[in-house]
């Protein structure tokens, strides 16, 4: 690493593992779903509730392995709330049960972060009916608001799937008054939702601020066409500007001393709306980016997204196949528009039951040290206890996804697997994790090595016992390989004297090599060649 001295890792080191930090953690974020659990959740004084410093109402819970259930039901959420399935879901992950049947203990997070998102409104989408379509026609609607998603019942969640006929004579607005008529007797829709007829118009709305929905509208051969708008989003203003709410609330408030604490490193909003997760997205790039935060802060956002008609089944009609090269795919689109836009904080995860598959993949993860574990070949339980999440066979086409670089959660081997651990722009989720959990360790040890003396002298020998630390910071990481471990450096006469004046030291040089991830062994287009020969 140039003619400057450096320090190298000449033997393995074993260190100890830190302690579970804000880099195993989470931030689930999501409007609460009934009045009681929003009304509990703002009024909570708990000492384990941040609040807004501005409206001193509860923004962030903070909820741990063994006590979220209890402080979930005291702020009004219950058993069926999708937060609370969420954080069940994120401790509640398992190992695949070895041959004999047991199944191992694995690393779990300790803590959990719940934010209510204040800025989230009604979500709105309008149908219009072009034509009357032909006779002997219709149009089928289903209607699949994440609230209520994550239910067994048939067709796959849809709390509303109904059909209007059309003889080729109604008009466009009576086409709409009999949808609107036939959605509004549906009773769990017309207690959670609205359907408005107007001219050629059905308006269906939310009664959940923040809840998206999820509508798919078919029409039979000849039908009458329609058009589907978002006319409002599940968010008033920038779901960055919550963001930045509840970093402040729970990063620095309520600490004692008035401290800054990072809480958290991976965040996710529980409903999975295209909106959301693209200012998601954009906020943690934001985060990281030097020249709008210095020093940069690490965090990384998983975006559930889905397939859409081209992989959902409803019953037992199965809307076509999934198509890697297809346009039409929100998972594509939205992998598209962040690497398009150039992130490398964030992933898309596709999934069609909307089993929150980021948290239980979190909570399969992150509780492990960057580089014992990896973000593929992960076998999720979601929706009930030690029940596996639904696998997606993707036919001839699974092994193509990793070309659009999102994840999947595919039918490859026996239970099915979360695949790839893609970032959008096409790394990986643990080599990121891996490269700020490394800086923070280093920032750390230098920390606890500086306290440790009564003087830290601007010394030659000094700068080289820093450079020390930083190689045994590294090697604590069973990712990295400490033979390859260097750490270069400027001796004193070389260092910028302005620095020396105000006392400053930062001419390190970092550098090593991790074993890297198997990801694929073998593969449909390429599989391991097996030859078998009777003569011996």
């Amino acid at each position: 690493m140039g003619n400057n001295p450096s320090v190298r890792i000449k033997t393995t080191v074993v260190a100890p593992a830190p302690g579970l930090n804000f880099l195993h953690r989470a931030l689930l974020t999501c409007r609460p779903a009934s009045s009681a659990f929003e009304t509990g959740f703002e009024n909570s004084t708990q000492s384990w509730m941040f609040q807004d410093p501005d409206t001193l109402k509860g923004l962030v819970a903070e909820l741990g392995a063994n006590n979220y259930a209890s402080r979930l039901k005291s702020l009004g959420a219950t058993v069926d709330d999708p937060a609370f399935i969420a954080i069940d879901n994120h401790f509640k992950q398992l190992a695949v049960a070895l041959p004999n049947g047991t199944i191992p203990n694995i690393s779990k997070p300790d803590v959990v972060y719940l934010g209510r998102r204040t800025r989230a409104v009604n979500s709105t989408q309008t149908f219009t009916f072009g034509d009357a379509g032909a006779a002997n026609t219709s149009v089928r609607i289903r209607v699949n608001p994440a609230k209520f998603i994550f239910s067994d019942s048939t067709p796959a969640g849809a709390m509303a799937d109904i059909t209007v006929a059309a003889d080729g004579v109604l008009t466009p607005t009576q086409l709409a008054l009999a949808a609107a008529t036939a959605l509004g007797l549906v009773a769990d829709f017309a207690a959670n939702f609205t359907a408005t007829p107007a001219l050629g118009v059905v308006t269906i709305a939310s009664l959940v601020d923040g809840y998206p929905l999820i509508v798919e509208v078919t029409s039979s051969s000849g039908g009458p066409t329609m058009s589907q708008v978002v006319t409002t989003a599940n968010v008033a203003g920038d779901y960055a500007l919550d963001l930045d709410d509840m970093q402040a609330a729970a990063e620095f408030n309520n600490t004692g001393d008035n401290v800054p604490a990072r809480r958290w490193f991976w965040v996710t909003d529980l409903q999975g709306d295209d909106v959301v997760n693209a200012e998601g997205a954009k906020w943690v790039e934001d985060q990281a980016n030097t020249s709008l935060h210095n020093p940069p802060r690490g965090y990384i956002f998983g975006q559930w997204s889905t397939s859409g008609a081209k992989a959902i089944k409803f019953g037992a009609d199965f809307i076509g196949n999934f198509d890697p090269a297809a346009t039409d795919s929100a998972s594509q689109t939205a992998q598209a528009a962040n690497a398009g836009a150039g992130y490398t904080t964030s992933f898309v995860l596709d999934h069609d039951r909307w089993e929150h598959c980021v948290m239980a993949l979190y909570g399969r993860c992150i509780g492990y040290l960057p580089g014992a574990v990896s973000f593929t070949d992960k076998v999720l339980y979601g929706a009930t206890d030690n029940a596996k999440m639904t696998r997606r066979d993707y036919g001839d086409n699974d092994s193509l996804t990793d070309d659009r670089k999102f994840n999947t959660y595919s039918a490859e081997g026996p239970l099915g697997a979360c695949q790839w651990g893609f970032l959008s722009d096409g790394s990986f989720i643990d080599r990121k994790w891996i490269e700020w959990y490394v800086t923070y360790l280093c920032g750390l040890r230098l920390i606890e090595w500086k306290q440790r003396n009564n003087i830290t002298a601007y010394t030659n020998d000094s700068i080289s016992a820093g450079a020390g630390i930083i190689a045994g910071a590294m090697a604590e990481l069973p990712a990295i390989d400490t033979s390859t471990i260097e750490v270069s450096f400027l001796p004193r006469a070389a260092v910028n004297p302005a620095n020396i004046a105000a006392r400053i030291y930062n001419d390190y040089n970092a550098f090593a090599v991790s074993f890297g991830v198997i990801n694929k062994i073998g593969t449909l287009n390429e599989p391991i060649q097996v030859t078998i020969n009777d003569a011996g």
